[in-house]
């Protein structure tokens, strides 16, 4: 259960990063090779666990809020661990 939940949570912080960088959640889900509503999943659950709203969804692109930036800049490191770029 360990590995699947972490797995899981990976998955979340790295459609966050993508969208961070990109600023379009349609264009995060081509990138993964996965559905618009999984990476829209992906930023709820990690607001939802945080209890904090990590974009403006007024705005497009998609831009962080403070909130946002703090979360990125504390898992930008993950970058050159996953070859995520």
């Amino acid at each position: 259960k360990w590995a699947k939940n972490t797995w899981k949570e990976l998955r979340e912080i790295i459609s966050f990063y993508h969208v961070a960088k990109l600023g379009n959640i349609s264009d995060v889900a081509r990138k993964l090779k996965i559905t618009q509503p999984a990476v829209t999943g992906h930023i709820k659950r990690l607001e939802a666990e945080f209890g904090v709203i990590l974009f403006n969804r007024k705005k497009r692109p998609l831009k962080l809020t403070t909130e946002g930036k703090a979360f990125f800049s504390r898992i930008s490191p993950i970058e050159g661990l996953f070859d995520i770029k």
